[in-house]
């Protein structure tokens, strides 16, 4: 700790929010006069300079964040759970509810400038499956292929946008 302090230092009390300039010492006490211009006196043992040049030049060291899509394509998954809370929902609405899902998964991809998308519509009867292909083949400037070799058998389609 600094005991040589001098009239005008601006200085801060180590165990409270005080902080100040000097105006007088004598012997171990120092007065100090706050920014609102009440006077104090402290133990020149409580006191430590103010030093704000130490701390508005520091730098903190930011690690590079990884681009959202890089490594991983783009998921639009149609599941019916991920798409509505609701349970009681009619064949024909959870469907409607998954095509329009699935449209608007393309258009943000499309303006987020996404490159490869990937449509999970899972396995099961082939109506999601059906409707995932239809709608691909009716949107232009698009290029699909099933998830796995097994046509029927796979749960999801790889687009390239």
């Amino acid at each position: 700790m600094k005991t040589n302090f001098s009239i005008g230092d601006t200085v801060s009390v180590i165990h409270d929010t005080i902080s100040g300039k000097i105006i007088a010492l004598k012997k171990s006490i120092a007065t100090i006069e706050d920014e609102h211009g009440f006077h104090y006196d402290f133990s020149l043992d409580e006191l430590v300079v103010a030093a704000p040049h130490l701390y508005t030049h520091l730098q903190i060291p930011t690690t590079p964040q990884k681009k959202k899509n890089e490594k991983t394509p783009n998921r639009i998954d149609l599941h019916i759970h991920h798409l509505t809370p609701k349970k009681n929902l009619t064949p024909s609405e959870r469907l409607f509810l998954q095509k329009e899902a699935l449209r608007l998964g393309l258009e943000k991809a499309r303006e987020k400038g996404l490159r490869k998308v990937e449509i999970i519509h899972g396995i099961g009867d082939g109506i999601v499956q059906q409707m995932v292909h239809e709608v691909l083949i009716m949107e232009l400037g698009l290029e699909f292929h099933n998830k796995e070799i097994l046509h029927h058998q796979s749960g999801g389609v790889v687009v390239y946008l």
